[in-house]
């Protein structure tokens, strides 16, 4: 049985990441050592490239871009600005997409958007953020040790504060730096389809099955996109003009319905 992963978020800079991915790209297969990956990185690998291994953008056991990482680093090369998004996207879903248990610093960072939005546009405190969510952890997986701090908020706060639109600002009063979040009204529409996605998963609905967007259904891809409640209409409807595998639903009754045809791709927004 895998050991529980703790549930801290490490610490990394997303341009490094970002880097990273595009440097293994570059070597098209060939063999390189860690030594002459932070060479041509000019950083300290080590960190970079276990948020990669943990969100499975690269192999565990070599220097190999998994297919989701290939996909991201050529998302750096057409759309620069939405692989933060993307990446965001990876670190929300990763534990619903492998496994709970075993990638809680995904579930973790999850919940630490979950509580942003929740609370809507405010000051972030980081340590009542690490408490809510560690107790949340407790509850969750029934267990007293949680590793959660405000360093863990931080490693969350540095991935939202690339997002853009953004949803993280900094101010500076008397002297003291202080961050807040707001939401997005408007989002990209990929990360946008991405969450319908996830939506789909969670709720184990099959694709091209005419899916009801109740209010609660409409608070899970706001989550993960931090988008404001009102903007959900817009967004969706600027989706479904941008990408064909999704689709308007057929209306019975009270509601809004979708239509997911298939599961999208990364490839599906390098267009």
């Amino acid at each position: 049985m895998n050991r529980p992963s703790p549930f801290h978020v490490r610490i990394v800079q997303p341009t490094q990441v970002l880097e990273l991915l595009r440097v293994l790209s570059s070597t098209e297969g060939a063999t390189i050592s860690e030594s002459a990956l932070a060479e041509h990185c000019s950083f300290r690998v080590s960190e970079p490239l276990l948020a990669c291994r943990m969100l499975g953008l690269v192999e565990n056991h070599s220097l190999q871009l998994s297919s989701r990482g290939e996909a991201l680093a050529q998302m750096g090369r057409v759309k620069p600005s939405l692989c933060f998004d993307i990446a965001h996207f990876y670190y929300y879903s990763t534990s619903e997409r492998r496994n709970e248990d075993t990638d809680r610093f995904s579930w973790s960072y999850a919940a630490v958007c979950n509580a942003l939005w929740e609370s809507g546009t405010s000051n972030v405190n980081r340590g009542q953020l690490a408490a809510r969510v560690a107790d949340w952890a407790m509850d969750r997986f029934h267990t007293q040790m949680v590793s959660f701090s405000e360093n863990s908020v931080t490693g969350v706060l540095s991935w939202l504060r690339l997002l853009t639109p953004p949803v993280i600002k900094e101010s500076e009063t008397g002297g003291r730096r202080q961050t807040s979040f707001t939401y997005r009204h408007f989002c990209p529409p990929e990360i946008f389809v991405l969450a319908l996605d996830y939506l789909h998963r969670v709720t184990g609905t099959d694709y091209q099955t005419n899916l009801l967007m109740d209010l609660d259904k409409q608070d899970t891809v706001c989550k993960v996109c931090l988008l404001e409640p009102t903007a959900f209409d817009a967004v969706l409807d600027w989706a479904i003009g941008q990408y064909p595998f999704l689709q308007q639903g057929s209306r019975g009754g009270w509601g809004r319905y979708v239509v997911l045809t298939r599961q999208p791709q990364i490839s599906d927004f390098l267009g």
